[in-house]
């Protein structure tokens, strides 16, 4: 892989645009996936949340500045948190999962 700088980011902030509301939660234009710059990776992080289970999940997804496919990653840890805690949980795992591809050296 060649080298390339690294973005990562949480579905959940734009969760609420992409269906066309802003920050605030007032109707607005929905925002887009954008591809990363050239020469970077963006990775797309989500979380999901099973009460009956008493875990949460991770999902995670790394494309290139062509919009091509690198890698995808699942995994969950119990016990089960509360929203916010699980996307930051979330985000932690994406962006360590990154360093450890020196995907950015």
């Amino acid at each position: 892989m060649k080298p390339k700088h690294i973005a990562a980011g949480s579905d959940r902030n734009t969760s609420g645009l992409l269906q066309g509301q802003q920050g605030n939660g007032q109707p607005g234009s929905a925002i887009r996936w954008k591809k990363p710059e050239a020469g970077r990776y963006k990775c797309n992080v989500d979380a999901s949340f099973s009460h009956h289970r008493n875990h949460v999940g991770f999902g995670m997804c790394i494309r290139d500045d062509e919009c091509g496919f690198v890698l995808a990653k699942t995994m969950w840890s119990s016990p089960i948190c509360n929203v916010d805690v699980g996307e930051a949980l979330g985000l932690l795992h994406a962006i360590n999962w990154m360093h450890d591809l020196q995907l950015g050296s």
